[in-house]
């Protein structure tokens, strides 16, 4: 349409343009090249400016220039030419299709490019300080003096310049790797803690609870290391045990993942606690099913609390299809968490009362009143549950690795809201964002009770 520009305060004009739906709009000047929201139809448009105006119809299209043809009589043959895949022209004569040119090759037109002429043979190169004539040396085939497969080549000295650091790290892997020397630093340092929480275990047994304190520190600790190790060998795709601790940062490596240990075994066997509650003939059978259940449960729970960022998927469904996407690979986690659980608690409860009895009596302890274990094989069964306990977080790790595009944990994908508008009459289509648009005042066109685009309900 005809652009009308009107005073709209001291200095400034109106731009007056129509929308694609024919409603004519009318803002300052201060708005041009800009984009607002159309009143009627909601859509986006962009504000002209003052010298855009002259271009755009009554219907808000741009306009666009007249096409103009250029004769070129001889354009067809010249492609034909060109780009036709004989190689003779139709005298019979082989088409030279290199481009040589006669005089000043920058003086060509660009339209004169397709212009085919005749080679012209190249003139001989001369040296321009003896003057000698230059020409082609052939090159000397000399035999190989040396195999290239016995020279000596460098080998890669960091682990990620390797090939294989390239390969999938499965979980037979820690088998061999968990006893690499960085990994067993690592389960020594664990092991060292275990043996000065029994040290203070045997104070805090006499009466004396001013150690209680270090006790609990240490217990945060260790239960912090466990959800590390998931997190590096999962998120963060390490092929190695955590540090101990790793950066000693309170929130990200102490008390967050104690937390989400804390909170995984609370809910699992917490419930257990409650055997004193009940008749003493349902105790055994209730502390034997609850434990049974909560084991085969602990793993998923375990990798959701340390790995999923909210406790939102603890859901029972969001647990189920964790076990689901891992399938037959849960069973190896919950029967290495059991193992584990029982040879670690148990050397750890008899090296406890190996102590206490020694440090009392002098005599060999019965753990359980029945069972005597002696102080090498206590603590090496409290050894062995530090490592199948290391093991299982690895694992617990690599899983994640694997499967976490199939638990559909909340905040883990961005689902998209549409809305949709349904009209009337016609297909479902998607409802614009809603963007507030600059202040426009909406002139209603000559035709709006004609228009082509039809009325939508929300």
């Amino acid at each position: 349409m005809d652009a009308v520009d009107e005073p709209s305060g001291p200095g400034g004009t109106m731009i007056k343009f129509a929308c694609t739906c024919h409603t004519v709009l009318e803002v300052s000047d201060e708005f041009a090249g800009t984009s607002l929201q159309c009143p009627k139809c909601k859509r986006l448009l962009d504000v002209p400016t003052l010298s855009e105006l002259k271009g755009i119809d009554e219907d808000g299209a741009y306009k666009l220039d007249a096409l103009k043809l250029r004769d070129e009589p001889d354009r067809l043959a010249n492609l034909q030419r060109a780009y036709a895949p004989q190689r003779v022209d139709q005298q019979g004569r082989q088409i030279d299709l290199r481009e040589t040119f006669k005089g000043d090759a920058n003086a060509i037109d660009d339209d004169d490019v397709l212009e085919i002429m005749d080679a012209e043979p190249v003139a001989p190169k001369y040296d321009p300080e003896t003057g000698e004539l230059v020409r082609a040396v052939p090159l000397k085939q000399e035999p190989v003096k040396y195999d290239p497969t016995t020279l000596p080549m460098a080998k890669a000295v960091i682990n990620y310049a390797s090939g294989s650091a390239f390969k999938e790290f499965n979980g037979w892997r820690i088998v061999a790797e968990i006893f690499r020397p960085a990994n067993l630093a690592v389960m020594g340092i664990i092991f060292l803690v275990c043996v000065v929480l029994q040290l203070i275990m045997v104070p805090i047994a006499a009466g004396f609870f001013t150690v209680v304190p270090g006790f609990v520190v240490l217990c945060i600790g260790l239960m912090a290391h466990l959800s590390n190790v998931v997190l590096d060998a999962g998120v963060e795709r390490s092929d190695e045990l955590a540090r101990p601790l790793r950066d000693l940062s309170w929130h990200d490596d102490i008390w967050w993942p104690f937390l989400h240990f804390a909170i995984a075994f609370g809910l699992c066997y917490g419930p257990v606690a409650f055997f004193n509650f009940l008749p003493p003939a349902a105790r055994i059978a209730y502390v034997g099913a609850a434990l049974i259940m909560v084991t085969i449960a602990f793993p998923a729970v375990f990798l959701t609390t340390s790995t999923s960022g909210t406790i939102l998927n603890l859901a029972p469904d969001r647990l189920l299809r964790v076990i689901t996407a891992i399938g037959l690979k849960y069973p190896i986690a919950v029967f290495v968490w059991a193992v584990a659980v029982v040879a670690g608690l148990t050397g750890l409860l008899a090296a406890f009362v190996d102590l206490g009895t020694l440090l009392t009596t002098g005599g060999v302890p019965h753990i359980f009143g029945i069972l005597p274990i002696p102080f090498i094989p206590a603590y090496g069964l409290m050894m062995l549950g530090i490592v199948l306990v290391h093991g299982f977080c690895w694992y617990l790790g690599l899983l994640y690795r694997a499967h976490y595009e199939e638990f559909d944990w909340f905040y883990q994908k961005h689902h998209r809201k549409i809305e949709t508008v349904r009209p009337a009459t016609g297909a479902t289509i998607t409802a614009a964002p809603s963007i507030a648009p600059p202040m426009a005042t909406a002139i209603a066109p000559p035709d709006a009770g004609k228009s082509d685009y039809p009325q939508s309900h929300a």
